[in-house]
């Protein structure tokens, strides 16, 4: 996977640059800064590549952020979607989240003003999956995971140990 190594030294050094940019400008202080990829990627778990399987490495993606009132050095471990990334730059932005947008702002989370404003359940889904995703507490997590029709990948022997 040279070409995936290349495309992250690509990024990082680009990335680099914008930050370089913002501290030259005196603005990077008051700056959000987001980084989020719109999916995972297998590699190579249950010897498969790419996405579009209904399991943890496809699902999960990093989000970052940091900027004026984020926490710092914070880990959020409450389910987030990155469809809320919208309302969320809209409220950072000043702006009023529209009635009717069914994202929520992250900001009251990544402030730490509030656990998790829209309760603990967040849904989502690709193709022919749709993911489940409850949190009770810190440390209770339970997913549901369903296909409408076959599933991406059959199972031909017996389940690997839980993600």
């Amino acid at each position: 996977y040279a070409s995936h190594s290349a495309k992250i030294e690509r990024l990082d050094y680009w990335l680099g640059q914008y930050m370089a940019y913002l501290e030259e400008s005196g603005i990077y202080d008051e700056t959000v800064l987001c980084l989020c990829s719109d999916h995972g990627e297998m590699l190579f778990d249950r010897g498969t590549v790419a996405k579009s399987k209904p399991w943890n490495s496809a699902a999960s993606v990093p989000l970052i952020f940091r900027g004026p009132g984020i926490r710092g050095n914070a880990t959020i471990t409450a389910p987030v979607i990155t469809r809320d990334l919208a309302a969320t730059f809209i409220d950072y932005a000043g702006g009023r989240i529209p009635v009717g947008m069914t994202a929520h702002s992250l900001r009251p989370l990544l402030e730490g003003r509030q656990s998790v404003p829209w309760g603990s359940l967040v849904h989502s889904g690709l193709g022919n999956f749709r993911v489940v995703i409850r949190a009770d507490n810190a440390s209770a997590i339970f997913k549901l995971i369903c296909c409408n029709g076959p599933c991406p990948v059959r199972r031909t022997s017996a389940p690997p140990q839980e993600e």
